[in-house]
């Protein structure tokens, strides 16, 4: 009774199309956009010592596009990230996804692929007409990704960064096996029921099979305990299961996460 009565006081509103893009540490006298063109002509002395138009016209083309959507400190957040993997030994992919196609990435040594070498369009990366955050996935060394991960939290702040969970849902057997343990069906009674259902479902499975397959027709659905059990377990289907940790995702914010975000301490801190 009173958890229902503090979930009705509840009033939470979470504006997902807002974006909390955090600003970089900049040396002093530096914007953002700034600091990356200069990091981007320090890359074109090295990999072009001698740029032909193409390049030039290319590098502008790039910046604009990264300036106009607002995404300079996103690219120098990544490009912080990788140096530091890289100076500290910790392999990093050469490029992976559309971010190969950006000269901007390849002259901040983020990818290791010329986009002009091999005809890759920025566009498929980064597109004004489309907007999107840009997607820059980065493979790390197994042994060394802990450190890259301690490193993003020490240079952001604790308060400022997450990794990103995952929910997982009841599927049809999970649904069934979970509903007829908690009814205290025998474990071999429920796993024989469970696995007339498809292995992979979607909300309405547990009605549509308990219709169709003829399997399940034989049983006597409307007779106590069966009637309970696919009652409770189509009510849970397709609901929250548990929660989990992402493989790689993290977020960075631009101030605490615990003003944006609910947030979940897990078994590890």
């Amino acid at each position: 009774k009173n958890s229902v009565e503090i979930a009705e006081k509840c009033n939470l509103e979470l504006n997902l199309r807002e974006i909390h893009l955090p600003a970089y540490p900049l040396p002093s006298s530096y914007s953002a956009q700034d600091y990356l063109k200069k990091l981007c002509l320090d890359g074109l002395k090295k990999y072009y010592p001698i740029p032909s138009p193409e390049v030039i016209n290319r590098l502008q083309y790039e910046l604009k596009i990264i300036n106009q959507m607002g995404f300079a400190g996103y690219f120098l957040i990544v490009r912080d990230i990788v140096r530091f993997a890289k100076q500290n030994n910790i392999p990093v992919g050469p490029g992976k996804g559309s971010s190969a196609g950006s000269l901007v990435s390849y002259l901040l040594n983020i990818t290791e692929v010329d986009p002009l070498k091999y005809q890759l369009f920025f566009e498929r990366f980064l597109n004004p007409e489309r907007i999107d955050l840009p997607d820059i996935d980065i493979d790390f060394g197994q042994l060394g990704r802990e450190k890259v991960i301690s490193y993003i939290f020490k240079k952001f702040g604790n308060n400022r960064v997450t990794h990103v969970s995952t929910t997982s849902t009841y599927a049809a057997r999970s649904a069934i096996r979970d509903t007829g343990r908690a009814f205290g069906f025998l474990t071999q009674e429920i796993n024989k029921i469970a696995q007339l259902m498809p292995i992979f479902s979607s909300p309405g499975v547990i009605k549509a099979s308990l219709k169709k397959l003829p399997e399940l027709q034989n049983l006597p659905q409307d007779q106590e305990p069966l009637k309970s059990l696919f009652s409770f377990a189509q009510t849970i289907e397709g609901k929250p299961r548990h929660l989990s940790v992402h493989a790689s995702s993290m977020i960075i914010s631009d101030r605490p996460l615990s003003e944006i975000v609910p947030l979940e301490v897990t078994n590890q801190g």
